[in-house]
């Protein structure tokens, strides 16, 4: 995904298949494949018809924000680690205790 350019379709936290609606599955079929949501946080809640549900919020695919991440590729190694993040316990209490 190197060579594509920064928008919210090719962000890691972006899905055109996932709902907005946080306890559904899938979208709707038909619906607009431009149109998304984000999952960089988790869902809000919003009221609506005298009810409230749990929502992400939707956004289009051409749009860009200051959280966007590349989208992982698993064939391109992951960095040294294979993309954990490898804590050493013994120096990270003691750098939290200094």
């Amino acid at each position: 995904m190197s060579g594509e350019a920064p928008c919210c379709a090719t962000c890691e936290h972006w899905s055109n298949v996932e709902a907005a609606i946080a306890t559904a599955e899938r979208r709707p079929h038909g619906a607009d494949q431009t149109l998304g949501i984000c999952r960089r946080f988790p869902p809000v809640i919003v009221e609506h018809r005298g009810g409230y549900s749990s929502r992400f919020p939707e956004t289009f695919g051409a749009r860009l924000c200051g959280d966007w991440s590349a989208i992982f590729d698993p064939d391109d190694g992951g960095g040294p680690d294979d993309g954990e993040r490898v804590l050493n316990l013994a120096a990270e209490r003691a750098r939290r205790a200094a």
